[in-house]
């Protein structure tokens, strides 16, 4: 694990991880930051860092939604493909 420095809305933070994904996660924060300040400019940075949190928490609960109904589907299909596979496996047999 590398430490990295990060500024996160014009505070910096070391932390310590993939250093890629630290820095990816660093600019969805602050773009999160930044959009929110845009709406709600008035508000201090405790009550954006709720409002990110918030919102990153909704993306990854809809991202996951998303794919379990794929799974889900995907399942599906493989059930009856299977079907239809020993439905010409009986048919050819007899």
């Amino acid at each position: 694990m590398k430490s990295v420095k990060v500024e996160i809305a014009n505070k910096e933070y070391n932390l310590t991880g993939d250093p890629g994904l630290i820095e990816k996660s660093r600019d969805m924060v602050n773009a999160h930051i930044a959009k929110l300040r845009m709406i709600n400019g008035k508000q201090n940075t405790d009550d954006l860092s709720i409002l990110v949190a918030l919102n990153i928490a909704e993306e990854k609960i809809i991202f996951q939604q998303d794919i379990q109904k794929k799974l889900e589907t995907s399942l599906d299909q493989i059930e009856k493909l299977t079907q239809f596979a020993d439905s010409l496996h009986t048919d050819r047999v007899l």
